[in-house]
């Protein structure tokens, strides 16, 4: 069954998605509320905050053989686990799944390439 899927950091690139899940297709835009993007532990991490702010994210809608893929790279279910954030689509809330990062981990910097990728996205 397919599900909603919400992107930041690097799975904002849409060719790195393509290779990672290529039967992903991205639905939307959209904003996430009273969260704050946070990089942390390497120069390859970044994860989710609440804070105050918004964060402009991707909507994916991806098949299991995604997710599979998708919980491989993020480290499921040790580095990050799924949790349902709320995003304003359209001018409406909807419970979307998202990798938010586990445990504590010191602050970083990202590596240029990672954050040129979000960028990029």
């Amino acid at each position: 069954k397919e599900k909603l899927y919400i992107a930041y950091g690097s799975n904002l690139d849409r060719r790195q998605m393509a290779r990672r899940c290529p039967t992903a297709e991205v639905v939307c835009s959209g904003m996430l509320y009273g969260h704050e993007l946070l990089f942390r532990g390497s120069q390859f991490g970044a994860a989710w905050a609440k804070a105050r702010g918004l964060r402009a994210v991707l909507v994916w809608k991806i098949k299991p053989s995604d997710e599979r893929a998708l919980d491989l790279y993020e480290g499921y279910p040790h580095l990050y686990r799924k949790e349902n954030l709320s995003v304003t689509l359209d001018g409406g809330e909807r419970d979307i799944m998202a990798y938010v990062m586990t445990g504590e981990r010191e602050y970083g910097v990202p590596a240029r390439s990672y954050y040129e990728t979000i960028a990029r996205g």
